[in-house]
């Protein structure tokens, strides 16, 4: 069975939203958590983190789900360093999913203000012959203040403006992967320079489901 962690609200609609539209009518279980006790411990508190997560899995495994969808992008590197977290149900990580067309490619990460300094996605995109390119630190507060703000109030079209401002200058000098479900709630680009781990996750789920 197919599950889906509903950790944030607006995250976690949009990608019901846009699994709807992809496979209509597609079965899976939502396995309810309180995000919030979550969200205090990230990215890399681990020793809180260990039992959140393992109550999540434990609480999707009683619920019939052996693939679960999680609406974090941040989440799976807690998984990647403890796969024994994973309680025997398969995830569908998008850094596992990366295309081999970007080996040996330069590109930018956009996500919350620890992504650029999280030795965790520089290590796993290295074992991938990715390099990654460090933002400036001018731009990754911006990012940072609009994905939180997208957090807290939703869609908006300033928001969207903002992120494709954004995204259309630095995609001019190497590829861009948006790591985080607040952006790709405001994501309007799309192309061969332009890579959204949210979709990646979610044209995997619905894939199943075919």
């Amino acid at each position: 069975m197919l599950g889906i962690a509903r950790l944030g609200e607006i995250s976690t609609t949009w990608y019901q939203q846009r699994i709807q539209n992809y496979a209509p009518g597609l079965d899976y279980q939502m396995v309810d958590y309180d995000f919030s006790t979550l969200n205090a411990f990230l990215p890399d508190n681990y020793p809180a983190l260990e039992p959140l997560l393992l109550k999540l899995l434990a609480t999707a495994k009683q619920q019939g789900v052996s693939k679960l969808l999680l609406p974090n992008i941040t989440l799976h590197h807690c998984f990647y360093l403890h796969p024994d977290w994973r309680c025997n149900v398969s995830l569908f990580d998008p850094f596992d999913m990366l295309n081999s067309a970007l080996h040996g490619r330069q590109v930018y990460v956009l996500g919350t203000r620890h992504t650029q300094e999280s030795p965790v996605l520089r290590e796993r995109l290295h074992q991938q012959g990715i390099v990654l390119r460090s933002v400036d630190a001018a731009t990754c507060a911006s990012i940072d203040a609009l994905r939180l703000d997208i957090f807290h109030n939703g869609f908006s079209v300033a928001a969207a403006k903002a992120l494709s401002v954004v995204v259309a200058k630095l995609s001019e000098e190497a590829v861009v992967i948006i790591a985080c479900s607040e952006l790709s709630v405001a994501l309007q680009q799309s192309g061969k320079n332009v890579l959204d781990l949210a979709m990646l996750q979610i044209k995997a789920f619905t894939a199943q489901g075919t």
